[in-house]
């Protein structure tokens, strides 16, 4: 790059040969337009920018999707919360009504045991009087014995007097009579028992049928309680479910605000981004005028050479020498820095021919970040200037800053120097320096008074130990 001076912040753009064919032979004003449009980075510029503003457009988009998703997630959230309130207020009045229920079950069932019990007692009552007639029945029973006894003797007795025999007919009638009337109260009661006999059946029937009624309500009531058990659980495990599913919808909500939020950032990045292009394309179209301005006021002065030697090292080094120009009546150093240091460096002899090699082999010896170096009498004006260069070099390499003390004199190099001639002279011979700070810098960085400009014939006759030689 410094062999062909080829400089990165530079806007003069190497052709290859076919492109400079066709760009001298279509030569107008438009292709002329064009390829400072290209050259100045003005087109690149203006397709990032509208890549940003795509970008942007883009992200505005996905950012507004993105809100109108996380609103229908709230609605969504919200729906769902109010489903899971009406399920637990159903619940709620399930589990109140299967209360209710039981206890109404359980009202029947007390209500049925006191009639049992009072039935039972009915029936205790109606066996106690069947036993109290069981027991008349016998004692009728004895009776009649008692009269079949008494018509025996009688009968007996009939043989023996006729009186007694009617006595004993009478009686024998009497008997018969209270034997007949004792004979249907007889089956009266025993009518009586056995009417009493089936309605106690009966009872003791519905008895069987009650305690089978109370048995099959506790067996309905412990399937109640099963059944209310498994649907509580059911229940449990779906507000669970809605739970979770309430968690999932918060944490996926929290994920959309956290990709919100990264959309936002990379939208402001690119905002930032952008206005950082914009605020360096302003400075470059800046620093480009002012270094024009400065090359229009060199050559208003009369010193165009000057203004045009300055140019070959580029924008950003006359922008440079332009704010140490403006600095320096402003006290801002404490001595006029020095640079760029090939600004004081002039071409003499045939170094200065048009059509030499030598200006090319000059520079590539002495080297680019030497004739572009600036130099500093201290190291607070070594702060100024970097300041300035920060200003200016923000994404290209910023020149070198020697310090070293200015306004000395030019330095004494006879002792040091190699012997010249005509014949093989050396590189201070094609050099003229209008600043002793620049010749003693250049001295001490490329030690050029040690350095022959010699042939190839030459190189191979005479041998240096110390000294370099550049092929011409």
């Amino acid at each position: 790059m410094s062999h062909f001076n080829v400089e990165l912040d530079n806007p003069v753009t190497i052709l290859q040969q076919e492109e400079a064919k066709v760009f001298f032979q279509e030569m107008n004003e438009q292709q002329l337009y064009d390829f400072f449009y290209r050259a100045t980075l003005l087109k690149t510029t203006q397709e990032l920018y509208q890549d940003a503003n795509t970008g942007f457009f883009i992200a505005k988009e996905h950012l507004e999707k993105k809100g109108s998703d996380l609103t229908k997630k709230r609605r969504n959230v919200e729906e769902w919360a109010r489903k899971l309130a009406t399920a637990e207020r159903i619940e709620t009045e399930g589990a109140r009504s299967k209360e209710y229920i039981a206890e109404f079950k359980w009202l029947k069932v007390k209500q049925k045991e006191e009639e049992k019990a009072k039935i039972s007692a009915k029936v205790q009552d109606q066996e106690d009087t069947v036993k109290s007639m069981n027991a008349q029945a016998k004692e009728a029973e004895r009776e009649i014995e008692k009269s079949e006894i008494l018509l025996e003797t009688v009968s007996t007795e009939h043989a023996n007097s006729r009186e007694k025999n009617e006595l004993a007919q009478s009686q024998a009638k009497a008997a018969k009579k209270a034997y007949v009337q004792a004979s249907s109260e007889a089956k009266e009661v025993r009518n009586a028992l056995e009417t009493k006999e089936e309605d106690l059946k009966e009872k003791v029937t519905q008895k069987k049928i009650l305690e089978n009624e109370a048995r099959e309500k506790k067996v309905a009531r412990k399937a109640l309680q099963k059944e209310r058990a498994l649907k509580m659980a059911g229940l449990e495990s779906n507000r669970e479910t809605l739970v979770q599913r309430s968690e999932a919808l918060q944490k996926e909500m929290g994920m959309l605000g956290q990709k919100r939020d990264a959309l936002a950032d990379e939208v402001r990045q690119a905002r930032d981004e952008l206005n950082a292009m914009r605020s360096e394309q302003d400075r470059q179209l800046q620093e480009r005028s002012e270094a024009q301005r400065e090359q229009a006021r060199l050559e208003k002065a009369g010193n165009s050479k000057e203004a045009q030697h300055l140019a070959r090292f580029g924008v950003s080094i006359m922008a440079l020498a332009t704010q140490v120009e403006r600095a320096w009546p402003q006290g801002r150093f404490r001595r006029k820095p020095v640079g760029p240091v090939g600004r004081h460096v002039k071409l003499i002899g045939k170094a200065a021919e048009v059509g030499s090699e030598l200006p090319d082999l000059l520079e590539a010896e002495l080297g680019g970040r030497a004739l572009t170096a600036f130099l500093a009498h201290c190291h607070e004006d070594r702060k100024e200037l970097e300041a300035l260069i920060r200003d200016i070099f923000r994404r290209s390499r910023p020149p070198m800053i020697s310090v070293m003390r200015l306004g000395g004199g030019r330095c004494d190099i006879s002792r040091g120097r190699v012997s010249t001639s005509p014949e093989m002279p050396g590189i201070l011979d094609y050099l003229s320096f209008d600043d002793d700070d620049a010749f003693n810098f250049l001295v001490e960085e490329t030690r050029a008074e040690k350095t022959l400009v010699v042939s190839q014939e030459q190189a191979q006759v005479r041998t240096m130990s110390t000294h370099l030689h550049i092929q011409c």
